[in-house]
């Protein structure tokens, strides 16, 4: 499913807000390369216009991958059955969960 080109986001606040709370958060982590979070509301939405609804039960976490000083990716992961928080991953944890999905040189 493609969303049209001119489609409003009725969540464009929030995906501002999250970019930025990115921004800031490895700022404050210098040592850090990736984060592991839950998805916001509009990140979710904007999934969901690709990849159609979530089934029940899922929750979207965003592997948050610094690639260059000032540049991020964001990578949305649908996951069910989660045990920990992603907000206490660690580095290594986050890295592997992010290598799990997209093996070394794919991303």
């Amino acid at each position: 499913m493609n969303a049209p080109r001119d489609m409003v986001h009725p969540y464009a606040g929030d995906l501002e807000r999250i970019t930025a709370g990115d921004r800031e958060w490895f700022k404050a982590h210098p040592d850090r390369s990736f984060r592991l979070r839950f998805s916001s509301a509009g990140e979710v939405w904007e999934a969901q216009q690709f990849n159609g609804p979530l089934p029940p039960g899922t929750e979207c976490l965003v592997t948050a991958v610094r690639r260059l000083p000032g540049m991020r990716v964001r990578f949305h992961t649908p996951m069910r059955g989660l045990r920990v928080k992603p907000e206490d991953a660690s580095e290594q944890a986050s890295r592997e969960f992010f290598l799990s999905l997209f093996p070394a040189g794919s991303a």
